[in-house]
């Protein structure tokens, strides 16, 4: 294991050779967040017979405190997080920051018991690396299938907690009528339902080029954060949606709402790696006609027909709104902090 600076790694190449929980966390992406100047950022680095097989961002702040309370692990997880300094400079983010997810990123050649052997020996290089400095260790938004990784650390005195949930669809093989069969009855019930109605009310989002929909998406992204006391700024809004879309997806699409007059009053994101597929933004006009309904379709149904048609098996739906997600088959999965 070696701890270098992300310009001393050579190109990871294309995201299909890795596994990672998330979009942020493909090749691409860790790239990106490493260019970010608010940001010192380094990688532990695995090497399996000469060649790469796996990495784990770290990072640190340059500033005495966290730029938002979502990266603060004092908000975040405070349960297990008493002996946190209150200087963020002296805090080290283990596995990431973007987009609120933690891990690390691993070959896909490897067979899966040394995929997961590697993930162990990142997270426990990444915390003793942290200690070695003098600095504070922590991951926040592990992801359910990842914090097995941590046992190692948690064993050695590190603690975990649930901090948020996260809502997962398991999607078949087949077509959109497929997935509507497979809900449970009750939801199964409700979703005919909606579907019948959202026909009726003639509610469809079409997909379009995200980077035609940037400039009209963000302020109505920035205004649902806004409804949901999220501050933000639309231009930073903008900045975030391009760096995700060339973030070297397999498929990334927006899905767009329109009144009569062309005019956007709803749009959600989606992004394909291999098989799975995962939500971004949503944003949705106040004053949108059939709100419920068209929330409905930007938060599942246009995503999940962008997953299936691109042959995804799963699809990562997010943190936020839960239970309206659960409601439409998701599956809810616990969402991890480990500190110290």
């Amino acid at each position: 294991m070696t701890v270098v600076r992300p310009q001393e790694v050579g190109d990871l190449g294309a995201a299909s050779g890795w596994e990672f929980a998330g979009a942020a966390l493909a090749p691409h992406r860790l790239r990106s967040a490493a260019r970010d100047r608010r940001w010192q950022t380094w990688w532990v680095v695995a090497e399996l017979d000469g060649a790469i097989a796996g990495v784990i961002p770290v990072y640190r702040v340059p500033t005495a405190a966290a730029s938002e309370p979502i990266y603060d692990p004092r908000v975040v997880a405070g349960s297990i997080a008493p002996d946190v300094p209150d200087d963020a400079r002296e805090w080290l983010y283990v596995g990431g920051f973007r987009d609120l997810i933690a891990g690390s990123t691993v070959s896909s050649a490897l067979d899966a018991d040394v995929r997961d052997e590697v993930r162990r020996r990142l997270v426990t290089e990444a915390f003793a690396y942290g200690r070695g400095e003098g600095l504070y260790p922590f991951a926040i938004y592990v992801r359910n299938e990842e914090i097995g990784a941590f046992d190692g650390v948690v064993a050695g005195g590190a603690r975990s907690a649930q901090v948020r949930e996260t809502a997962v669809l398991e999607l078949p093989r087949a077509g959109f009528e497929d997935y509507v069969q497979g809900l449970r009855k009750r939801d199964r019930y409700r979703v005919r339902r909606e579907l019948a109605e959202l026909a009726e009310m003639n509610v469809a989002a079409v997909v379009e080029d995200v980077a035609d929909l940037v400039a009209e998406a963000a302020p109505l992204v920035l205004s649902t954060k806004q409804r949901y006391g999220v501050a933000d700024h639309p231009v930073m809004v903008a900045l975030r949606l391009r760096e995700w879309a060339a973030g070297g997806a397999d498929h990334c699409g927006g899905f767009a709402l329109r009144d009569e007059h062309g005019v956007l009053s709803g749009v959600s994101f989606a992004v394909v790696h291999g098989a799975t597929a995962e939500l971004y933004e949503l944003g949705l006009a106040e004053d949108v006609s059939h709100r419920l309904h068209a929330y409905a379709e930007l938060l599942v149904y246009a995503p999940v027909r962008f997953a299936l048609r691109h042959g995804c098996t799963k699809l990562v739906l997010g943190m936020d709104s839960i239970e309206p997600k659960a409601r439409r088959g998701a599956r809810v999965e616990l969402v991890w902090a480990v500190t110290g």
